[in-house]
């Protein structure tokens, strides 16, 4: 499992969200790609993204 990004944060509101916190995601390969999102180390629910292509920095 690669685990993103996790702070113990809660920002200001943002876009309608009561909260926000920062995150990051790096993916090492192109191809679709399954993140299991969790609060509390609770399943909430699954994003599926496909990403086309690596970018360099």
């Amino acid at each position: 499992m690669i685990i993103g990004y996790t702070k113990e944060f809660a920002g200001g509101a943002l876009n309608g969200a009561e909260a926000t916190m920062p995150s990051s995601v790096s993916l090492p390969l192109s191809g679709k790609w399954a993140l299991l999102v969790d609060i509390d180390e609770k399943l909430c629910d699954t994003l599926v993204i496909t990403v086309k292509q690596k970018v360099t920095e």
